[in-house]
């Protein structure tokens, strides 16, 4: 029977992540993560197959772009109901 190590004893995922399969620095918040598709995206034109930027910062653009594509369209939207 193996071992089983739980956050409780002082291990979290983060760190043995790490371990497995090293670190890589997302090029936007320069924070160091384990390199896996947990923490980026899977980008088959770079080397080491993951994007440059961690998801988290990914997806902060996405949220921010998001809501600027909404306010055009409602924007848009009321000119062409004042245009009619």
């Amino acid at each position: 029977m193996g071992v089983k190590l739980t956050v409780d004893d002082g291990y979290d995922d983060r760190w043995i992540d790490e371990l497995l399969f090293g670190t890589k620095r997302c090029t936007e918040c320069g924070e160091d993560l384990p390199a896996n598709t947990e923490h980026f995206t899977v980008d088959l034109s770079a080397e080491d197959k993951l994007t440059a930027r961690c998801r988290n910062c990914r997806r902060t653009d996405q949220r921010a772009r998001d809501v600027s594509r909404r306010a055009r369209r409602k924007a848009e939207r009321a000119r062409r109901r004042e245009g009619s």
